[in-house]
């Protein structure tokens, strides 16, 4: 399972997602300082809602073993197969294009982050949104989500 495997290799697919973006090698550190002003464990059992007119479901941000979870990648949200997994690079929810995209940096609609019923957050790489949250470093950081 990817998301089982060293912290290098999560770093590893982060460059592999940025590759072709014209990113410079000290760029991948700023991709990640933002999700360090808040405490990522607070993110944990949070839901990630689309900001579409229906407000898709996008999966849990919570511990691979959940059937929710963006982070299993045999379940709807966490496989990069899947219509609803933001890690679908193809897909709506996971291409780089996509208004409702975290991918999207230049996206105004990124998803949003809900905890006990209120918007703790974004994911986003769109650094001008307020209240953003890398999915990049989300991935860094799975070992604090259980």
């Amino acid at each position: 399972m990817f998301f089982e495997c060293s912290s290098q290799t999560r770093f590893s697919y982060i460059r592999n997602r940025l590759n072709g973006q014209n990113i410079q090698e000290q760029s991948y550190e700023q991709l990640l300082i933002g999700p360090l002003r808040y405490n990522i464990s607070a993110l944990n059992n949070s839901f990630i809602i689309a900001q579409n007119y229906n407000h898709t479901f996008l999966g849990k941000i919570c511990n691979p073993y959940d059937i929710d979870s963006i982070f299993n990648e045999e379940g709807d949200y966490g496989s990069s197969a899947s219509f609803l997994s933001i890690w679908n690079e193809l897909g709506y929810f996971g291409n780089k294009y996509g208004i409702y995209s975290p991918f999207n940096s230049l996206t105004s609609t990124p998803p949003m982050i809900i905890k006990d019923g209120s918007i703790i957050g974004y994911l986003t790489v769109n650094k001008s949104i307020i209240g953003g949250i890398s999915p990049y470093s989300l991935i860094i950081y799975i070992d604090d989500f259980h």
